[in-house]
């Protein structure tokens, strides 16, 4: 990255060349497919190309610029205001979907599927990455669900030791790659957590300083619809290389105006999750009530 001067009375942060050199059209493409919303186009004054301001979100001034140098090719920057690392993960996380697209192909819609065949021609992925050896793969993005008290605390609880210790899950399932992890509890406080880590870590034998990659936020009112927890979390994820992060519970963390019976409501959730995903290398695990209608059912009632 590196640093910009002002460009038609805006100022540009940060370059994103090693992100992103392409078309303009492969441009809009990322930004439509990301759902980065609407944006316009005009000439930038020095007769450099074109510059593109896209709002990352409704009422912010975040921006996007991008910088048409060439016929073909687009240098990105990062306006005043944005944070970098948010723009990285969903450039990112965008970008995967235009990899096979080529410069000047803005008019094709007929590149967005493969052949089989050419797809085993090419060398052998491996065996599928586990994070929890039978049981949770490397960079997922799962949910732990079931009825209100049944445990799903102590199952999340019980893999975050895992994953960060290197002790078996469960007594069963190896951790083929232990490290870091992030829990971000909004239903039970510090004290609550203290004694369920302190039983886990006594039935295992571990001693408390084995504990150190295992870190955790309690009660900090985190919402997942909330662009500064969206950046704290994955500045955090980055920042500590965490394994994996486990988010507990959904109901508490998706935002008081989310609703979780809405798809178009919850949809923007999940994606951030993908995001997070993308950004930091996790897994990201969260922990999902069953609804009481469901409860009702599976009990008799």
């Amino acid at each position: 990255m590196t640093g910009a001067g002002a460009l038609n009375g805006y100022r540009a942060d940060y370059h994103f060349d090693e992100l992103w050199w392409g078309s303009l059209g492969e441009l809009r493409r990322l930004l439509d497919a990301h759902h980065f919303g609407s944006y316009c186009e005009a000439p930038v004054d020095d007769g450099g190309g074109f510059y593109m301001e896209c709002p990352l979100a409704p009422g912010t001034e975040h921006f996007v610029h991008a910088f048409e140098h060439h016929a073909d090719h687009v240098e990105l920057a990062c306006g005043h205001g944005c944070d970098e690392e948010v723009i990285r993960a969903r450039l990112l996380a965008a970008q995967s979907l235009l990899n096979d697209l080529s410069p000047g192909a803005e008019d094709q819609v007929d590149s967005w599927y493969e052949s089989a065949a050419a797809l085993l021609a090419e060398p052998d992925p491996g065996p599928t990455p586990f994070l929890v050896e039978d049981l949770l793969v490397d960079g997922a993005v799962g949910a732990i669900q079931g009825q209100h008290k049944c445990g799903k605390t102590w199952v999340l609880l019980e893999l975050a030791l895992a994953i960060a210790t290197g002790q078996r899950a469960f007594g069963r399932f190896d951790i083929p790659t232990p490290g870091p992890v992030l829990i971000v509890l909004e239903e039970s406080g510090r004290a609550a957590l203290h004694r369920r880590l302190d039983a886990l870590r006594r039935g295992y034998g571990l001693g408390v300083a084995e504990l150190t990659d295992l870190h955790f936020a309690a009660n900090r009112r985190v919402r997942l619809d909330e662009q500064q927890w969206r950046r704290a979390l994955i500045e955090a994820a980055t920042s500590l290389e965490a394994r994996a992060v486990f988010l507990d519970p959904l109901v508490r963390l998706k935002g008081a105006s989310v609703d979780e019976n809405a798809q178009k409501e919850m949809a923007p959730v999940l994606d951030f999750m993908r995001d997070l995903r993308d950004a930091a290398g996790s897994a990201v695990i969260f922990a999902h009530h069953v609804g009481h209608a469901e409860h009702r059912e599976s009990d008799g009632r």
